[in-house]
């Protein structure tokens, strides 16, 4: 059985509604309350599913944890133990990666599983296990958990490639124990870091340039008690704001910082949404008339949020015209658009970018939240739709926001819960839109190009899609060091043996599409290598009789199918470096992170031989292709893991290896 919400659409909303603290506030907030030596308490706590999560971890720590009211929570770490930190609760929450810097400040050491939470793409660690690297820490990655050491952490100059909130946060607590002074250059100026910043100074520390990119953190000896309010949410408030926006006659939102959401209320106020702005509150009216298109950029504080581009996208639906989003922080966040298509919505997604085509009413329906903010903006979709809508894996939409429901059925809104079957489809939106995406990658932006590419769209209808365009083959070969595509799509001028060797050599599963001025002096598709030569005047023609060699290509591509905690999970065996056998649970571990299941080594054994995998150990099994170096009882992976190699399985793969030399 699963939770969802059902939300009848249509009902004109009203009153005022008061925004919890801050999400992005207190799951960084509750980790550095760790540092201290003294009890904490933190008022204007959300009660979110992230926050008891939280707990979870801290009760783990040996802290002690008190919900003294519905916002209020005492953290008492005096008595704390640092242990590895390997539970459920790590796998199901992103922001466990905070308890790296703060127990790497304070005791020198830390061991913490791959972290979860939303899928957004590629979301690498780098910069923050760099910035702890150059505060005198060495970092380990083993067996799907980080190792951290430090005899003693020392302060110094650390310039951060991306703006990240996350790195500027985790290494800005690592510091604050730091010998000397520690400068992060490029640091984040989100209002969450100011946030953040000023515990720790109420704690103790000297943190100065909270709000700018140069943040400067003097070391101190120890850290005390404090108590600290946290910021209202200006996620949660940009969302109520769009509600009101949406389907309000007259609405108010309280508890609101309106310097946190200006590039919000900006563009509300740009597509012709009036409002009254407040000290601390501001006051939204019903808008008669079409609203008007727009385009959008996220960008980091202070400019549009990304954590707001989903959900103003629900609103951009009744815009008269076409409205462009363009994503440049998570370029997978557009799995939202998919769902409102199913909706009525008229949106073409073609990555970094998406294009909302209005107005476009919208018809309740079946669908599903792939992530929190996804949730955020199905929920504003609903409530615009006719009919009622039926809104699946909730718990998205309940780690982030409080009291959802009471807050909108306070404003006239019509929704419920219902416990119903998970059926095959609610499977199927999970294995599309997760994992089934069909990339492609094209060199230069030409007419012909774009041919190409709606030729494409036709014969990949029923799949989910997106294409990429690249200026420079050298940026193709660099963003694929962290995304794959199925299908690259070059001019003929970039035909070159060099270009082959990069590319087609090195990735043989991919199928590459020459678009050429004369095939005479070529064949129309090279098996060995998948590259499909197409005539530059008869695009179209060409790919549609190259139909069924396209779609067998993608269907040709292998994978591994496992239920990861309730979603259905496609792994490319590509992507896989090795298995690992822990108890009853089998742990593999990816490119993109860690995923486990309960599984029979032995089976999995003759189910990836076929695959390249080998077992080196009665409980490992590696990709051959990814192994570096062979020593007397280990072997090294490109990915720097090190996994142990058994006697007995080392004389069976020479064996095997010298039989094979044989015949």
């Amino acid at each position: 059985m699963e939770e969802v919400i059902k939300i009848e659409g249509g009902h004109p909303l009203r009153g005022t509604v008061r925004i919890s603290g801050s999400k992005n506030s207190t799951v960084a907030l509750i980790p550095a309350c760790v540092l201290a030596n003294e009890p904490v308490t933190i008022y204007g706590v959300p009660n979110i599913s992230d926050v008891e999560s939280l707990k979870v971890l801290l009760e783990e720590l040996d802290v002690e944890v008190k919900q003294c009211d519905e916002e209020t929570l005492y953290i008492d770490p005096s008595q704390m133990n640092n242990k590895p930190m390997v539970s459920q609760a790590v796998s199901k929450l992103r922001a466990s990666y905070y308890f790296m810097g703060a127990l790497l400040g304070k005791f020198g050491h830390v061991e913490i599983k791959m972290p979860g939470g939303c899928y957004l793409g590629p979301r690498p660690i780098d910069l923050h296990l760099k910035g702890f690297e150059a505060l005198g820490a060495t970092v380990q990655y083993t067996k799907g958990c980080y190792i951290l050491d430090a005899k003693e952490l020392v302060g110094t100059n650390i310039f951060l490639d991306i703006s990240s909130v996350g790195a500027t946060i985790n290494i800005m607590m690592a510091a604050v124990y730091a010998k000397g002074r520690t400068v992060i250059e490029n640091a984040a100026r989100e209002p969450e870091i100011i946030d953040i910043a000023t515990l720790l100074n109420k704690m103790g520390a000297r943190i100065h340039g909270m709000g700018t990119s140069t943040l400067t953190i003097d070391g101190v000896e120890r850290l005390g008690g404090c108590m600290h309010e946290i910021i209202p949410d200006r996620i949660e408030a940009s969302t109520y704001l769009i509600i009101a926006a949406a389907m309000a006659d007259t609405m108010r939102i309280e508890n609101i910082i309106p310097q946190h959401v200006e590039a919000i209320t900006m563009k509300l106020k740009e597509i012709g949404i009036q409002m009254k702005v407040e000290s601390d509150a501001i006051e939204v009216y019903k808008t008669e008339g079409p609203l008007k298109p727009t385009d959008i950029l996220t960008k980091p504080y202070p400019g549009f949020a990304t954590d707001v581009q989903q959900p103003f996208t629900a609103l951009l639906t009744r815009a008269q015209g076409q409205s462009v989003v363009t994503e440049t922080i998570y370029t997978e966040r557009f799995k939202h658009c998919y769902e409102l298509n199913k909706m009525g919505a008229d949106i073409d997604v073609r990555v970094p970018s998406s294009f909302i085509n209005g107005n476009t009413p919208l018809m309740g329906t079946s669908v599903t939240a792939t992530d929190l903010r996804c949730g955020a903006c199905l929920v504003i979709a609903a409530l615009m739709a006719e009919g009622v809508t039926e809104i699946h894996d909730v718990y998205h939409i309940d780690r982030g926001y409080e009291d959802l429901d009471g807050k909108l059925k306070s404003l006239g809104a019509v929704l419920w819960r219902e416990e119903v079957e998970k059926t095959a489809i609610h499977f199927a939106v999970f294995f599309l839109y997760h994992k089934s995406m069909i990339k492609v990658a094209l060199l230069e932006y030409e007419k012909e190009s774009m041919e190409v590419v709606f030729s494409l769209a036709k014969v990949f209808d029923a799949l989910d899609w997106t294409f990429r365009v690249f200026t420079k083959a050298s940026e193709l070969a660099k963003r694929m060091k962290v995304e794959d595509y199925q299908i690259f799509v070059f001019d003929e001028v970039f035909k070159t043996p060099r270009l082959e060797s990069v590319f087609v050599h090195d990735h043989p599963s991919a199928l590459f599409i020459y678009l050429c001025r004369n095939l005479l002096a070529v064949k129309g598709y090279d098996q060995r290598h998948r590259v499909l030569y197409i005539d530059k005047a008869k695009i179209r023609q060409q790919i549609e009789n190259e139909r069924e060699l396209l779609l067998s290509q993608y269907h040709q591509s292998e994978f591994y199918e496992l239920n990861y905690d309730g979603i259905h999970v496609r792994l490319p065996y590509q992507d896989i470096y090795y298995l690992d056998k822990m108890e009853k649970m089998i742990y593999f571990h990816t490119r993109k992170g860690e995923f486990h299941e309960r599984a029979n080594m032995a089976d999995l054994e003759e189910r990836l031989a076929d695959f390249g995998f080998l077992r080196v150990h009665v409980s490992y099994l590696v990709n051959a292709k990814y192994i570096v170096g062979w020593f007397k009882d280990e072997v090294e992976l490109s990915n720097g893991d090190k996994v142990p190699l058994s006697r007995a399985q080392k004389k069976k793969i020479l064996a095997k290896q010298r039989s094979k030399k044989t015949i």
